[in-house]
């Protein structure tokens, strides 16, 4: 069967109840929807463009937090899923490169392009704004529109394209309004969704200044997703606690609860950070660095305050062997490193583009970080820094060539490219967290446009006080 699919693109910035009322229109949420003769579509892409030349205020935003509210601005919709593809790789597709961008992902689906009446307004005159656009006539002519109407922009008959349907009903809302009254200090919550609103308000954003990494987190209600480590006792008798606060629907969750150890929370940052909801670890494991202590973590701590620390994400896209291309992202650390025992990898890194090392001989080559400077990259002499460093780190393990090899101290937003050299012979494997690639050829890494992950600590000892602790670590002796 023939699937419908709504491409809804804009800035999204910031994502308002406005477009989610669009998107619950698209699924066929509202019961009138049909009564309108609207195509059903089987699901809809909300696709948040990246840098615009035209539109300076999408380039003000860090894309992190458009991606972020973005989630949440369209989390619950039925059939709606946002594609951040464009934020991640920095790009702006046009219309016309969505449509064979999802064409050639659905060869068997009709793309349809989600637009406003005001887009298509005097269209029977040939001065339609879509006609205005480079290869105009050809858009209009050639792609499918689902046309949502809007308040003051009446459509006279002949204005809609050949391909084009009436299939939704705007209401009143503006991105930059919400920007304007959030900049002034006024009221904004009524204009997006509660969760929106409570991370604008939590990283001080649209405010004009620098967005904090470091936040105070408060839940009226906990409303928990738990992820408990089941081979570990402890944890399940820790979770047993907390079973009052388990949520039967992830929808309704406002935190998620790790019970385990360090590794717990990897996996459960992998499986989850798209949720966009705050991660609240209990040690029941050896270190813990990246989780609360059980004892102080008691079930009315949940309800707050907690700190909320916001730590971006590594992305990495590896090619294997057989060209073959995958995407990944990791909270630590990446790694190339030897996939045979006994044998050392030979690896060519650049930065950048600029070629660093020919051949860089050894057991393995990591990016971390700043969260996992403190683990395995301390064991490859990075020193660790702050959670809160605007830097990664690239280093490497059993280094033979060069000599001497030291780690380097890199900036977020630079790109490290490793390339294993005779992978014939010296096959290798690439590394994320708890997840790896086995015969890899390429590794590409940098910090994510998209990805973080809020971890919330109690108070009294938060990620930057165990931070200390672990950078004076023996310092005292009573």
């Amino acid at each position: 069967m023939t699937k419908d699919i709504a491409v809804y693109g804009g800035s999204f910035n910031v994502a308002g109840s406005h477009h989610r009322h669009i998107a619950m229109e698209l699924s066929d949420v509202k019961p009138e929807f049909t009564q309108h003769g609207a195509p059903r579509f089987d699901f809809t892409l909300a696709v948040p463009c990246g840098p615009r030349p035209d539109k300076v205020s999408v380039n003000d935003t860090l894309p992190i937090f458009r991606a972020i509210t973005c989630d949440l601005t369209f989390a619950g919709v039925p059939r709606t899923v946002p594609d951040l593809f464009d934020l991640e790789q920095s790009s702006f597709t046009t219309t016309i490169g969505l449509d064979e961008r999802y064409k050639r992902a659905h060869p068997d689906g009709n793309v349809w392009h989600v637009i406003g009446a005001d887009m298509v307004q005097h269209g029977a005159v040939g001065k339609a704004a879509i006609q205005q656009w480079e290869g105009g006539e050809r858009l209009w002519r050639d792609l499918r529109w689902a046309v949502v109407t809007r308040e003051g922009y009446p459509l006279a008959p002949g204005d809609l394209p050949p391909g084009a349907k009436i299939v939704a009903h705007g209401t009143d809302g503006a991105s930059s309004t919400i920007r304007h009254l959030r900049y002034a200090g006024k009221p904004f919550a009524h204009l997006v969704t509660p969760q929106v609103a409570a991370f604008i308000e939590r990283y001080d954003l649209y405010r004009g200044g620098q967005p904090v990494s470091t936040a105070l987190l408060q839940a009226q209600t906990p409303k928990v997703i738990l992820v408990i480590d089941e081979l570990n006792p402890k944890a399940v008798a820790i979770a047993e606690r907390f079973r009052a606060f388990e949520v039967a629907d992830p929808a309704d969750a406002n935190m998620i609860l790790v019970i385990g150890g360090d590794g717990m929370i990897h996996k459960a940052v992998q499986a989850h950070w798209r949720l966009r909801l705050p991660f609240v670890g209990i040690n029941a494991g050896r270190r813990g660095y990246l989780l609360n202590d059980p004892e102080q973590m008691t079930p009315e701590r949940l309800y707050g305050p907690l700190h909320a620390h916001l730590h971006t994400l590594l992305y990495g896209e590896v090619t294997d062997v057989t060209g073959a291309s995958t995407q990944h992202y990791a909270f630590n650390d990446m790694c190339m490193k030897a996939q045979s025992l006994g044998g050392a990898a030979h690896i060519q890194v650049s930065v950048n583009g600029d070629v660093k090392y020919d051949r860089l001989v050894g057991d393995a080559c990591l990016v971390c970080t700043p969260g996992g400077s403190t683990a395995y990259a301390r064991h490859m002499g990075v020193s660790p820094v702050r959670p809160d460093a605007r830097s990664v780190f690239l280093t490497g393990l059993a280094i033979e060539e060069p000599e001497p090899f030291r780690p380097a101290n890199l900036p977020f937003g630079a790109t490290i490219d490793m390339a294993a050299l005779d992978t014939d012979k010296r096959p290798v494997g690439v590394c994320m967290d708890n997840s790896r690639v086995l015969n890899a050829r390429t590794l590409r890494v940098r910090t994510s446009n998209i990805g973080a992950v809020e971890l919330a600590f109690l108070p009294e000892r938060d990620m930057m006080a165990k931070f200390d602790e672990r950078q004076f670590a023996g310092g005292r002796t009573r």
